[in-house]
């Protein structure tokens, strides 16, 4: 299965081997993440399952992490889950995600859209109707733009070119390539990895970006088209917050900067985004100096 943990709308489901060690990791990584954001799990709600684990590393599991100890089967929201039956419906889930094809024949979705939106015609010559959607218009109106991309060509049984990138040159179709030709290149910043790595996560790459951007739908944004709200912080109720109040002038999470810098040995860290990202920056090429000589 290769399945580390298992996230529902509050509840997590965490697997590990039926050894000591294993179970030292889980707890480290629990003291840390509760150190870090306060949040710690509540002992008298958890439980722990065993599967084929000798009684005497049973009781040493516990005595490291004393969760209840539960027996199969177990229920989740009032629903029992069956071991195998439980196993079988996640493999299924796992195959569905790898699948390429999201929209097989016969897909609700699918049959949607050639019955509602096509009509049973074809997407090249349906027209947009006055109560479409903004995306279904938007897709309508760059068939024109679509078509000077495409140009199906067979190379064997197992290949084919059906895209032209803008340069003229025949590539294989992928979204990445459609993405090459919609995009408006307007060069690297020097600060893109410092927010964008292997190791990072890209949800909160994508968050970061748009903070240092000054795009992130905060009340100074907000209150532009959004009249007669309260835009107070919710946090100090001091004015409406932004980029800057949202992360060091705001009281309540400067207190919350400063204790992390303090707790992750970044005591000399500046309170200002653009000000790390420089820090960052200039850490980064003095690294690369350092490197090439």
């Amino acid at each position: 299965m290769k399945l580390a943990h298992i996230c529902f709308a509050d509840d997590l489901l965490v697997m590990c081997h039926g050894d000591s060690n294993s179970i030292k990791v889980i707890k480290k990584v629990l003291v840390d993440f509760g150190k870090i954001t306060g949040l710690l799990p509540n002992i008298s709600k958890s439980t722990v399952f065993f599967g084929s684990v000798p009684l005497a590393t049973q009781h040493l599991m516990t005595q490291i992490l004393p969760f209840e100890v539960g027996r199969l089967t177990i229920k989740y929201l009032g629903v029992p889950l069956l071991s195998k039956k439980f196993i079988k419906e996640c493999k299924s889930l796992i195959d569905k995600v790898k699948n390429k094809d999201p929209y097989p024949k016969g897909h609700p979705l699918g049959k949607w859209v050639n019955i509602i939106k096509l009509n049973g015609g074809s997407f090249w010559d349906v027209e947009a109707k006055y109560n479409d959607s903004w995306g279904w218009r938007y897709l309508l109106n760059i068939r024109e733009k679509i078509k000077m991309h495409i140009d199906l060509q067979i190379i064997n049984g197992s290949e084919c070119y059906s895209w032209i990138d803008n340069d003229g040159k025949k590539v294989q179709f992928s979204i990445q390539e459609v993405w090459k030709v919609y995009r408006r290149d307007r060069g690297k910043v020097p600060w893109y990895h410092v927010i964008w790595f292997g190791q990072c996560d890209p949800k909160q790459a994508f968050i970061l970006w748009l903070a240092v951007l000054s795009r992130l739908n905060t009340h100074d944004r907000l209150q532009k088209w959004m009249h007669n709200q309260n835009f107070n912080c919710v946090l100090c109720g001091q004015g409406p917050d932004s980029v800057m109040r949202l992360f060091f002038k705001c009281e309540f999470s400067l207190k919350v900067w400063r204790h992390m810098k303090s707790h992750l040995f970044f005591k000399g860290l500046p309170d200002s985004l653009a000000k790390n990202c420089a820090h960052a920056i200039s850490i980064s090429l003095f690294k690369k100096h350092l490197v090439h000589h």
